[in-house]
């Protein structure tokens, strides 16, 4: 079959917004999570294949609106009528024409979840185009399974959930922290009680606390073993986590609510961040989180992707 150039131009995009309600919540030291949504984002070429991407949206209610709204008229302009393949010179221009937008919106973080959109299809369709997967075009399958935790245990409901995740062999959970010393502890008490001393115990506390919060809160988590803490100081900054971590003597998780390379760079330099989670629906696709992952391994730190 023989392809022209135009073949792998992107001649169509859609655009669509999915939603299932959560029946039984699920509980952050922000907000209650009522329902999971997702802004799906499909790039077609000429040759009819499509590439799917997610740009990130469970927070606030309507970002939905917003991120179909950012797509369509920021960033689809951008790509329409451009070849497919050229996934860096796409990136670059995306985030040169719309990161300045961001920065005056005071919104970047929107602007980076809708690019990542992008850059995912891109990825996909690329990996069609190759028939490889994505993992051989960026090198080679490391592994062919990985360990798996339960997550977001608390602040209600512990026993029965951690139940549950006993029953179904998980060797690791993480707990909802940051409703309060006094549930905090209630959670981390009937976690530990439940799923027993074996278990590996984890929490994340959403930024929840302020550095002096996170330091009265250190004894606690130390008392019932947990390994790491995710998200300890409300904004997240370097220096605040540097601190606890010294004090505290704790590792700290994060890189859920970092955008870009760029951001991601100080967090793993630091002694005080052990684990990285970028989120490829929102840190800016592939092209960015691949950077940060071989950063992350030259430092020797662990990257656990944030994933919904």
């Amino acid at each position: 079959m023989n392809t022209s150039l135009q073949d792998f131009d992107i001649a169509d995009a859609r655009v669509s917004v999915l939603l299932a309600p959560v029946s039984d919540g699920t509980a952050m030291s922000f907000s209650t999570l009522s329902r999971r949504a997702m802004v799906l984002l499909e790039l077609e070429t000429h040759s009819g294949l499509t590439g799917m991407g997610e740009s990130w949206v469970n927070f606030p209610e309507w970002a939905p609106v917003e991120r179909v709204a950012t797509l369509t008229r920021g960033v689809l302009p951008l790509l329409i009528g451009k070849d497919s393949r050229k996934i860096q010179r796409l990136h670059d221009k995306m985030i040169n024409s719309l990161e300045p937008i961001g920065r005056q919106w005071g919104a970047p973080g929107p602007i980076m979840q809708a690019i990542s959109a992008a850059d995912i299809a891109l990825w996909d369709l690329l990996a069609k185009t190759e028939k490889k997967s994505i993992s051989e075009l960026i090198g080679s399958r490391c592994r062919d399974s990985i360990e798996i935790y339960a997550s977001s245990l608390g602040p209600t409901g512990v026993k029965a959930q951690g139940r549950l995740c006993t029953s179904l062999s998980y060797k690791s959970i993480k707990v909802k922290l940051g409703f309060g010393h006094t549930k905090d502890e209630r959670t981390l008490a009937t976690a530990r009680e439940v799923c027993g001393q074996d278990t590996t115990l984890y929490a994340d506390a959403n930024q929840g606390w302020s550095l002096s919060q996170a330091l009265e809160m250190a004894p606690l988590l130390h008392k019932y073993n947990v390994a790491w803490i995710e998200e300890p100081i409300r904004g997240n900054k370097l220096k605040d986590l540097e601190s606890f971590y010294s004090a505290a003597d704790l590792p700290v998780a994060t890189g859920e609510n970092l955008y870009s390379y760029e951001e991601f760079v100080p967090y793993i330099s630091s002694p005080a961040v052990k684990i990285i989670q970028p989120d490829l629906t929102k840190a800016g696709g592939f092209t960015e989180v691949i950077s940060i992952c071989k950063l992350a391994e030259a430092e020797e730190k662990i990257v656990i992707p944030h994933f919904y």
